[in-house]
Formats: structure tokens, sequence, C-alpha cells
């Protein structure tokens, strides 16, 4: 994830499908396999705002990956929530303990080997919530997974929103 993204600057509007299914194209296929994605159509995110996203939730989505077996299922659902744009990753992995899960988001707080992690993706992510209005939000228990939900104000979409899928397998 590049440090750059929580900064304003131009690029390109992008649909939310065309943004995930970048997410989804960054990944091995055996990980391919692992996610299921229900997206929204006719969703345009605004210059700057898509990059920023897409790579947020590339963080989000590679975390779940990460946190189960090479079998664990991931879910990641994009929809409308109380006028934000949320971005739900779930998985069904060895989810995280209070105490982990107070510290998730801090600075170079990882609980991944050396070599595998910084501890910069979720703080990153939660500057990409600040700058576009939203807000990141994260469940876990330990043994039942995690779930975390990445929202976006509404003043960085535009369109109607209408459920959809992804084409092609996962």
């Amino acid at each position: 994830m590049r440090g750059d993204i929580v900064r304003p600057g131009g690029g390109e509007g992008a649909d939310v499908e065309a943004v995930v299914e970048q997410v989804v194209r960054s990944l091995k296929p055996a990980e391919r396999q692992r996610l299921s994605v229900r997206t929204c159509a006719g969703v345009e995110l605004s210059a700057g705002c898509a990059t920023a996203v897409q790579q947020a939730v590339a963080v989000l989505v590679r975390n779940a990956l990460d946190a189960g077996s090479g079998e664990d299922s991931v879910e990641l659902t994009v929809a409308r929530n109380d006028g934000k744009l949320a971005f739900e990753v779930e998985d069904h992995g060895c989810g995280m303990s209070q105490e982990v899960l107070r510290r998730a988001g801090d600075p170079f707080f990882t609980t991944k080997p050396p070599g595998r992690g910084m501890g910069l993706g979720l703080f990153l992510v939660r500057l990409v919530a600040d700058r576009y209005g939203g807000t990141l939000r994260m469940a876990s228990r330990p043994g039942s997974g995690t779930r975390c939900v990445l929202e976006i104000a509404q003043d960085q979409m535009s369109a109607s929103l209408g459920m959809g899928s992804l084409p092609g397998p996962r």
C-alpha cells in the first residue's frame, strides 16, 4: 500500500465494480478461489478516492486471507449502509483477542511473523477512512474470525446503487 494514497489528488473516478475487480486481480489464483464477492453496480467513486479505496480494501482482503488456513473462505460485500458505501470483509480465521483488537490499526503493530508485515496496513486503512469521511470498524473473537467494515462518505460517490455480482470464477 502506498503511503501517498491518503493525500488529495488527481486520478480518475472509477466504478465500484472495477475497483473491486482490481483487488481480485491482485490476488493469486488460490486466493481468488477462497474469496466470494458481492458488490454494487452503478456506483462511481470520486477521483482520488477510487485508488485509495482499492488499496485499502486490498489490505483488508489480504489480512483476511492471511488470518485463515489455506482453505478458509473470505467474503467481501459492498453495499450502502446508512448513507455510506460499506466495504465489509469477513474471514473465518483465528480471530483476535480483545487486546489485539484494541491495538489493531496502531502504527507498526502487527501479529504477523517478521518479514510478513510492517504493521502499517490497518493504520493506512484508517487514514483512508478518515480522509474520505468514513470509518473503519472491526469485530473479532478468538476462534471465530474477524469482520472489518470500511465505510466511505456518500459525497465520495455518485449514481444509484443496485446489487450485483462480479462476473467470473472466484
